[in-house]
């Protein structure tokens, strides 16, 4: 694990404790003979979005369950408000 993987472990795990917020488990999923891994609708995820950074939502559907699947994820943002993103399964990081 380098220095990063393990910097960004750590602020999951301290950002757990604090918020009291759980990430949801993959389910694995065969799909062309590979093992995918597939959440949920109010499953609770973590991801990269296009420009890098980490974000946290929760699944409110599932879009698509072709190759690696698209998911509607609705993330709160601190002080406030709400976003909606499409992400696709490949973003999502598994915890």
């Amino acid at each position: 694990m380098d220095a990063h993987s393990r910097e960004y472990a750590g602020a999951v795990a301290g950002w757990q404790e604090i918020n009291g917020i759980r990430f949801s488990k993959s389910r694995g999923v065969i799909r062309n003979g590979r093992n995918v891994p597939t959440w949920s609708a109010g499953d609770y995820i973590t991801w990269k979005d296009d420009q890098g950074e980490i974000r946290q939502g929760y699944v409110i559907e599932v879009l698509c369950e072709d190759r690696d699947g698209t998911y509607h994820v609705k993330e709160h943002k601190r002080g406030g408000g709400t976003e909606h993103w499409s992400v696709d399964g490949h973003q999502i990081r598994v915890m």
